[in-house]
Parts: structure tokens; C-alpha cells; sequence
């Protein structure tokens, strides 16, 4: 399998957010965690990430972000690894109050 359709196929586990005109899936915390996972263990780097609370049926950005972008002396397998310590990191220590609400959109490089 290519690594694009690799991509794809671990990102379609979400929920697909094309019916609120976004081309993208979005995660649970836990399952995002996953997926960073994933991602990573096929060498894609996290390029950083949205986060989203439901309301009235509908995903409503919440403003709340993380990105990561590779240095100028870094190696591409070292970019791999701190993009997705960061992008876990950053959802570990993300002050998730209505779960239940919260989605989280992953974006990976290619």
C-alpha cells in the first residue's frame, strides 16, 4: 500500500467532516492519540492540528491549535519524531472539559 493511501486509511477511522464542508476526519482525544501513533509508526510527521467543540450538531472551531514545522538542520526522521511527541504532548496536556464535545482534527504531512 502507497503511503498516501496508508494516510487515509488510518485518518477515515474518524468521523468524516465533509457533510459541514471540511475535507477531514476528526478524533476523540484517545483516538487521536492513536492515530498520531500510527502516523508516526509509518514515518509521517504531524504538521500540527485543530481543535473543535460540537454545537448544535455542527463542529465550531474553538480557536485552539498546534503546529510543527521542521528546522532547517533537521533530519527528516528526527522531524518525524518531535512532531509527533509535541502533537501528543500537546493533546495530553489539553484541558478537555466537555469531552464528550471536543473533536480533534489531525493533519499530516506527506
Amino acid at each position: 500500500m502507497e503511503i498516501k493511501a496508508e494516510i487515509q486509511s488510518i485518518l477515515a477511522t474518524g468521523q468524516y467532516l465533509g457533510p459541514f464542508g471540511m475535507n477531514e476526519w476528526a478524533f476523540s482525544r484517545v483516538v487521536a492519540l492513536q492515530v498520531i501513533e500510527a502516523l508516526c509508526a509509518i514515518k509521517v510527521p504531524i504538521l500540527g492540528g485543530d481543535i473543535y467543540r460540537v454545537m448544535n450538531g455542527r463542529p465550531c472551531a474553538t480557536g485552539d491549535s498546534w503546529f510543527c514545522s521542521s528546522r532547517a538542520s533537521e533530519s527528516l526522521d528526527a522531524f518525524i519524531v518531535r512532531s509527533c511527541n509535541e502533537s501528543m504532548k500537546y493533546l495530553e496536556e489539553y484541558d478537555i472539559t466537555y469531552s464528550d464535545d471536543t473533536l480533534i482534527v489531525i493533519v499530516p504531512g506527506h
